[in-house]
């Protein structure tokens, strides 16, 4: 995503603008962050066995916000550093990490990371007995490495210039097996997970899913004759989100397929 779509985003509004007050080398965190920092620390450390008392949906926004602590730790301690001082728990605990992370990492790629905000972060963490870990490159390195990437797609394309400007552009894309299309919704996948038997973490999923309900009602599973996984795809504008792909596994997708009241007889896998 670009950083004018992130910033449409409200909590990565909210980080930008906190990250910029660190370009001061003196900007220190108020009294209530610190506090919450160490409050989302004590969670983070919290044994998830310990939560079986707590009412189900207490419960489980509990777990999903320690679910989404755990993965911004390891993405950067700078970011969740940035997260503890401004992100609430009730966003937290209503948001799935496969929203949350892609687009930090996005937005984390277009800012520059201030060494006040590294330091402190190392030192913050370090005072909690929470692992640092640096995710800190040099805007220089982050550019060249974008040119590269640019560079790299544009491999193997036609283009058809006038006065030596580009006007087109023509790629091969990636070939895919045959499938068999079969329709769904999204409240019946939505429903389908949650009911189905065994699953961890599946919280998260429906959660992610529940967010596209109202732009995507309708979704496609993709099951493919052979040399590939079932598959559903999300795509949505940048105004919307993230796209995404739900890939399966076989014995998954053939219970949802049944589900759904089809047969899989004619279908390889």
């Amino acid at each position: 995503m670009s950083m004018e779509s992130l910033l449409r985003v409200p909590f990565i509004k909210s980080l930008e603008a906190e990250r910029q007050k660190y370009n001061q080398t003196h900007h220190e965190p108020t009294t209530h962050q610190l506090k919450r920092f160490s409050v989302y620390c004590q969670l983070l450390k919290q044994d998830p066995q310990l939560l079986g008392d707590k009412k189900r949906s207490a419960r489980s926004r509990i777990k999903t916000t320690r679910e989404n602590l755990s993965r911004v730790s390891r993405l950067s301690s700078s970011i969740f550093v940035l997260c503890c001082f401004v992100v609430g728990p009730t966003e937290l605990g209503s948001k799935s990490y496969l929203e949350l992370i892609p687009k930090l990492r996005d937005w984390w790629g277009c800012v520059e990371h201030p060494k006040a905000l590294i330091d402190k972060a190392r030192v913050y963490c370090e005072a909690e007995d929470i692992e640092y870990v640096g995710n800190d490159k040099d805007p220089n390195t982050q550019e060249t490495q974008g040119q590269a990437t640019t560079t790299s797609s544009s491999e193997g394309s036609i283009f058809l210039y006038r006065n030596d400007i580009p006007l087109l552009q023509v790629s091969l894309l990636p070939s895919e097996p045959p499938y068999q299309a079969i329709d769904l919704t999204t409240r019946h996948l939505i429903n389908f997970l949650m009911a189905y038997d065994g699953l961890n973490d599946s919280q998260a999923v429906v959660s992610l899913l529940q967010q596209y309900e109202i732009s995507t009602p309708v979704l496609k599973l993709k099951m493919p004759f052979f040399s590939a996984v079932p598959s559903v795809e999300i795509k949505v504008t940048s105004d919307m989100g993230s796209s995404v792909c739900l890939y399966f596994g076989w014995e998954l997708a053939n219970d949802l397929v049944f589900s759904l009241g089809y047969s899989t007889t004619n279908i390889a896998n």
